[in-house]
């Protein structure tokens, strides 16, 4: 059946020899009807190959039924792509449609601000959208939309929204306890974030303070070049005499480049050195040694997202922000172990 946009409520109403209300009421699931009625309505409508109009339906009840998406997963495919899926699974099943857009600041006409304006001038109900790289001033923007927005994957202050982040407080909590649990009392934290490692959702943050409070001493950190590609900071880290015994990156793709730095010390992992990561990236962790990491649950953010940005469509309320946290799990391999005697 080949479905027809000129099919309309009239040509069904004249052939199931009812009014245009009745129809109306069926096709909406409204309304007491008798189960005939309903049922000779749907039969004909489906054999016309009627499908609703949108368009109507938007300006008769304000809503599109479509939510807009704003991020971008090329830079990490892995983890923003499983974001992805939870939004697109949750929106589908609730009869929502996801429009995807991602902002290219260094292409004309792709800044963030006109992404957005791109989604709004569409109707869309809701957004759902990272707030990751994004300069002070569109922050600002975002916290003026009269739409629903969620935020996903980094909190910050400047939007008072609902947010759906991992517990990177947990997490780098955790990490702390695993290495010293292993009897390790050198440790340092590697990131590709600012010298300023609240920058990194507090991960970093939490790592160091329980390293201080659990032995008396700082623990140091080292920053390393976007993703850890440049770890001449990390070689000359791993050649002190003092060195580090254990290291507990920001990121995956950091270990990955402490992998390289210690590579080319002839260092053996863990050996001479434990290492661990986060993200659990799926080509990061299968490099030698495997790596043992935290496993997020980037399918589960998506999904949060989505029902927090359903509930504030459906409610139309000034409620306050929710900030939803989910907790990071701690998958044990082979690149962690006692440190070297």
């Amino acid at each position: 059946m080949r479905y027809r946009k000129d099919i309309g409520i009239k040509e069904i109403a004249r052939r199931a020899g009812v009014s245009n209300t009745t129809v109306s009421r069926v096709l909406r699931g409204i309304g007491e009807i008798s189960d005939d009625t309903r049922e000779r309505i749907r039969q004909i409508a489906g054999e016309l190959g009627y499908r609703p109009n949108l368009a109507v339906r938007t300006m008769q009840t304000g809503r599109s039924q479509t939510v807009g998406v704003l991020m971008d997963i090329t830079e990490d495919p892995g983890f923003r792509g499983g974001i992805l899926r939870g939004i697109h699974d949750t929106l589908i099943a609730a009869d929502h449609v996801p429009v995807l857009i991602w902002a290219r600041p260094d292409v004309p006409g792709f800044s963030e601000n006109e992404q957005v304006h791109r989604l709004v001038d569409h109707r869309v109900d809701g957004l759902i959208m990272s707030v990751q790289n994004l300069g002070r001033e569109f922050l600002q923007y975002i916290e003026q939309l009269e739409l629903p927005v969620v935020l996903f994957d980094e909190w910050v202050e400047e939007v008072h929204r609902d947010i759906v982040i991992t517990d990177n407080d947990l997490g780098g909590r955790e990490a702390a306890r695993h290495l010293l649990a292993l009897g390790h009392k050198r440790i340092c934290y590697v990131t590709d974030r600012r010298p300023d490692v609240q920058v990194d959702g507090g991960r970093g943050k939490a790592f160091m303070d329980e390293i201080q409070r659990r032995t008396g001493k700082p623990c140091e950190c080292v920053t390393v070049g976007r993703h850890g590609v440049e770890c001449a900071d990390v070689g000359d880290l791993l050649s002190r005499s003092d060195r580090p015994t254990a290291v507990f990156a920001f990121n995956d793709y950091v270990a990955l480049g402490v992998v390289r730095a210690a590579g080319k010390l002839r260092m053996n992992i863990p050996g001479d050195l434990s290492l661990l990561g986060f993200g659990n990236v799926p080509n990061v962790i299968q490099v030698a040694p495997n790596l043992t990491s935290f496993e997020q649950d980037p399918h589960g953010i998506g999904r949060i997202a989505s029902e927090l940005i359903l509930d504030r469509i459906a409610e139309e309320s000034e409620a306050e922000p929710r900030i939803v946290t989910v907790p990071p799990k701690l998958v044990l391999r082979t690149s962690t172990a006692e440190p070297p005697r």
